[in-house]
């Protein structure tokens, strides 16, 4: 079986770009960082913005507060606090977002079932099965997307729960919301993913990188252009209502296919890594050839914070400036 996570205490910050490209996962424990030192290390790494949003940490606002406690003065819990996530990464809602996830395990409960393990499904290593013909094949593939569920070939939404918000609020699809107020905040920091965006960009850059896209619906390569050359799959499942070619005609084993990888990727177990979180953990992943999950919620009575970042990778790892997907 090929190896789905790396585990370093390493901190240079090559060394974690290509186990990004190499592996597509990378597990940080007994790093020796402390939260300060954290922050200024994955500014080093990558491009961030700060999310705008209610949860964002006040002292560090590259992160937003993941936590199933209130982390505002109007009682707002943080992003996805309680609850079980289906599989899932940030590109589900915007087309060019960030390309990386960072989770940093915060405040973490001890006790048997408290600590709510995040899975991940890596198709990185799974890429490197496949015969050249299907490497090939899948390289030419679109998946066409779309936010109706009826049309999907799973025919439900994806199930996050999020302080009051449904799982459309990012996409800036629902109308009508428990609080206005934070539906605006995420509707409004979705509309603004864009590299050009981040805070420690350099703008000497700009005519490098294409406008971000932020249409919801549309087409999106199956076998991701990769910045760094990684390669893989991008393969969040529950928005795709079908699988075409170049020309995004439909293919006549599109369902097939899709049957095949979600069987393979996400039914499966052999290219997820299950992270049993302990404090200042951190796992790093590639949100272009993998997603997450998280199996079950989090108990009422205690708390659980975990600290998310995002990045696009910078200017001098990237190959090429133009679209990934």
């Amino acid at each position: 079986m090929r190896e789905v996570v790396a585990f370093t205490k390493s901190t240079d910050r090559e060394e974690i770009v290509k186990l990004l490209k190499d592996v597509g996962i990378v597990v940080m424990r007994d790093h020796g960082m402390s939260l300060s030192q954290y922050n200024d290390f994955l500014l080093d790494v990558g491009y961030h913005q700060h999310p705008k949003v209610w949860c964002a940490h006040k002292e560090f606002p590259i992160f937003w507060r993941v936590n199933n406690q209130a982390v505002d003065d109007h009682g707002h819990e943080g992003l996805f606090g309680k609850h079980d996530i289906d599989w899932h990464s940030n590109i589900t809602y915007t087309q060019d977002s960030h390309e990386v996830v960072c989770i940093y395990g915060h405040k973490i409960p001890t006790g048997s079932g408290d600590c709510s393990p995040t899975t991940y499904s890596n198709t990185v290593p799974y890429f490197k099965t496949l015969p050249k013909d299907v490497q090939d094949r899948y390289k030419k593939l679109y998946t066409k997307w779309t936010y109706d569920s009826a049309k999907t070939f799973e025919s439900r939404f994806i199930n996050i729960h999020r302080a009051g918000l449904d799982g459309e609020a990012l996409a800036g699809e629902a109308k009508d919301t428990s609080d206005d107020n934070l539906n605006h905040q995420i509707n409004e920091n979705a509309k603004t993913q864009s590299i050009h965006n981040a805070i420690n960009f350099d703008p000497s850059n700009n005519h490098l990188y294409k406008k971000g896209r932020h249409q919801y619906e549309g087409y999106n390569r199956l076998s991701p252009k990769h910045p760094v050359g990684a390669q893989g799959l991008f393969f969040n499942y529950l928005n795709i209502e079908d699988i075409v070619d170049e020309n995004y005609n439909p293919v006549d084993d599109g369902l097939e296919i899709y049957n095949t990888l979600k069987q393979d990727l996400l039914t499966d177990n052999k290219y997820h890594y299950v992270h049993e979180w302990q404090e200042t953990d951190i796992v790093i992943a590639d949100q272009l050839t993998g997603v997450h999950r998280r199996d079950h919620g989090v108990p009422d009575s205690v708390e659980r914070e975990l600290l998310r970042a995002t990045f696009w990778y910078k200017t001098q790892d990237r190959i090429h400036y133009d679209y990934s997907l």
